[in-house]
């Protein structure tokens, strides 16, 4: 694609970006004014918020096909009953909510990750003894609506949650729900924002004055990288009830750090300051969650890829379609054994150099352009799906200028075509 195209593309999707991140912040304002009754009790955030694990669910693969996530999160005085001008409460429905969050996501096919979340609460309603209850079952498939780069993933999440909680204890709705979320995620250098924005769908789910069958749940976040294990998040989140009034359902504003502990752990801490509004709940959120992402075991022969001197040696060839940038499934599996190079000699580096090489078939200028789009194709994928940080990765393109020096053949010799065409890792100590 010409570099005007790609430019026109990069900032259609980030204005299409710009507009949802404005959207939620209306939405956000105006869920805000005024509340009677919340019913805000069950949106958990995950291991590493909302709208950063939704776009990032992806980055499983079939060399890290496995996320487990076991999160604690406590709610504070979460439903409570305000004066009929909202600017007082008149009593306590629920004292507080301690949940335990229990999720499961695998990778189904490139670009696609099922999960499955089952909380377990501990419920004080007022006026009673704490109980045991355990939550509603959910069920989603993020499915990615565009290639992954460095800096940008647009994914779309249906789900489907089923009534396995109590609604007596108001943690769960007491129906089948259904709906989906668009999450969005853009990397801009020194920080990252997210968010996503959805409908689900109950049957019947009333309480009081407030019927939540149908809502809107929406978020925005950030992140900031302070080094490559330790950053900070923030979120605020919420549901808005349909049709849209200003009674119901508030916004929580989150903050917290991420700490990766290993390649495989990561550890989040994080604290809510509760709704905008003095008189409306919840009144304060605190969590913390563990994620668990094992590398998949394999026997060593079986990896293609290994470090030799300053090389990373690869056994076959990372192929692409036919003059074309486009990496083949067959190139990808390649490429997810050197990401788990670069990821176990992280420390030992400065940089990798993705190198991208023809043969002398089509023209120069052609061959050095293919060269550079391969390159930053191999790039692109061992940041968005193998998990190397884009500060690891430089990428160049040398078109047909570096032949391999092959005793016994000659510059033009047919034998050598698939030899010179290549993709080499130089490592920079």
């Amino acid at each position: 694609m010409p570099a005007k195209c790609r430019n026109k593309n990069q900032l259609e999707i980030s204005t299409l970006f710009g507009a949802f991140l404005i959207l939620s912040v209306v939405v956000f304002v105006s869920a805000n004014r005024a509340w009677s009754l919340n019913i805000q009790t069950h949106t958990t955030t995950s291991s590493s918020y909302h709208s950063r694990v939704e776009t990032g669910a992806s980055e499983l693969t079939s060399s890290r096909p496995v996320s487990l996530d076991a999160e604690y999160n406590y709610a504070h005085e979460p439903l409570v009953e305000l004066s009929s001008d909202k600017t007082e409460r008149k009593g306590i429905l629920v004292n507080y909510i301690n949940t335990l969050n229990f999720t499961g996501s695998f990778y189904v096919y490139d670009g696609g990750t099922l999960s499955a979340n089952i909380p377990l609460h501990l419920v004080r309603l007022a006026g009673s003894d704490s109980k045991f209850s355990l939550g509603d079952f959910r069920l989603s498939l993020q499915h990615e609506l565009l290639p992954r780069s460095s800096s940008f993933a647009l994914s779309v999440i249906p789900e489907v949650i089923l009534p396995t909680g109590n609604s007596d204890a108001f943690v769960s709705n007491g129906t089948i729900g259904f709906g989906g979320k668009i999450a969005a995620s853009q990397n801009l250098g020194l920080f990252t924002l997210s968010g996503h924005i959805g409908y689900l769908s109950h049957r019947s789910s009333v309480y009081r004055n407030i019927n939540y069958s149908d809502t809107i749940p929406y978020g925005v976040g950030a992140y900031l990288p302070v080094n490559r294990k330790f950053g900070f998040n923030g979120e605020f989140a919420g549901i808005m009830a349909l049709p849209f009034k200003q009674d119901q359902l508030p916004s929580e504003l989150l903050g917290g750090l991420r700490w990766k502990t290993s390649d495989a752990t990561t550890i989040t801490a994080s604290a809510g300051l509760g709704a905008f509004n003095s008189a409306g709940s919840i009144q304060s959120r605190y969590v913390v969650g563990l994620q668990y992402r094992p590398e998949a075991k394999s026997k060593p022969f079986v990896s293609r890829a290994r470090v030799r001197d300053n090389k990373i040696e690869i056994d076959g060839e990372i192929r692409f379609e036919h003059n074309s940038a486009q990496l083949t499934s067959a190139g990808k599996s390649i490429l997810d054994d050197v990401a788990s190079i670069i990821r176990k000699q992280r420390g030992s580096f400065r940089k990798i150099l993705v190198e991208g090489h023809t043969n002398y078939l089509g023209s120069e200028p052609h061959n050095l352009s293919l060269s550079i789009a391969r390159s930053k194709s191999v790039r692109s994928y061992l940041i968005s799906h193998g998990g190397v940080s884009q500060n690891e990765l430089a990428a160049m393109g040398y078109g047909e200028s570096q032949p391999k020096n092959l005793p016994g053949l000659g510059r033009f010799d047919e034998a050598r075509l698939p030899i010179d065409r290549r993709v080499e890792f130089n490592i920079i100590r």
